[in-house]
């Protein structure tokens, strides 16, 4: 690559010493030299080979002679898990930049669908309420094998999240008309693994599971909602759509 690029260099130079000694000189060319004819002829290959895109993306840098594909996907996410020791299904999605095909820097996030009834909250507004959880975090992730029909990949998540008490109501009316909506933010940690599918060039589907980790609840003394009861194990049914 350093001799193409030299080489195109150096005939670039003596076509333009060439046209500079003698500038009042036709370009018509029948009146050109052979010898200036293949000159002139080298110059527009060299030029071809210094504006050719691929070649440019070979250059060397710092990292290499190699190049740096980037991609990206994002899609909807399906989650069964545990919250308050209660079976519970999350909606949320995830995505990112991919890098090498492989590794992946992005975020992901989930709430809760349907709330769960509380009541003696010591640490709320309200004595009975709805409680709803949700999290997300930035996303650091590695997929093996992409370019196998089936593969998996293994992703970490460090983020946060609330639990949300809404008050109780009857008919839409609120029952305590002194309680308020009130928010417990925490610090959340995920691990998981997926099997990947891939459907297309820009589609895959992925099934997977993992672990969910919350922590700072417990400093608010919500009766019966600790971190250990929003912590645990979930399933995930995922939809990508992307450059792969």
């Amino acid at each position: 690559m350093k001799k193409a690029l030299l080489l195109s260099f150096v005939m670039g130079m003596i076509v333009s010493v060439s046209w500079a000694a003698d500038i009042t000189r036709s370009t018509n060319s029948a009146e050109l030299t052979q010898d200036e004819a293949d000159i002139n002829n080298l110059a527009w290959r060299a030029n071809l080979v210094l504006l050719d895109t691929a070649f440019l993306k070979e250059q060397q840098t710092l990292l290499g002679d190699m190049t740096i594909p980037v991609g990206g996907y994002g899609g909807p996410s399906f989650m069964f898990t545990t919250v308050n020791n209660q079976f519970s299904m999350m909606m949320g999605g995830g995505g990112g930049m991919l890098l090498w095909h492989r590794l992946i820097l992005g975020g992901m996030g989930a709430g809760m669908t349907t709330a769960i009834p509380v009541s003696h909250i010591s640490g709320a507004t309200t004595n009975s309420g709805n409680l709803t959880v949700g999290y997300g975090g930035f996303m650091l992730g590695y997929i093996f094998f992409p370019e196998s029909l089936v593969h998996f990949s293994l992703y970490g998540v460090i983020g946060g999240g609330a639990v949300m008490i809404t008050p109780s109501t009857v008919n839409g009316i609120v029952i305590d008309p002194n309680a308020k909506q009130t928010i417990f933010p925490f610090g959340s940690y995920m691990i998981g693994a997926d099997v990947e599918l891939n459907i297309g060039k820009m589609l895959r589907v992925k099934v997977g599971g993992g672990y969910r980790i919350v922590s700072g609840v417990d400093t608010y003394n919500i009766s019966g909602v600790t971190d250990s009861s929003l912590s645990g194990a979930y399933g995930a049914l995922s939809i990508s759509m992307g450059c792969f």
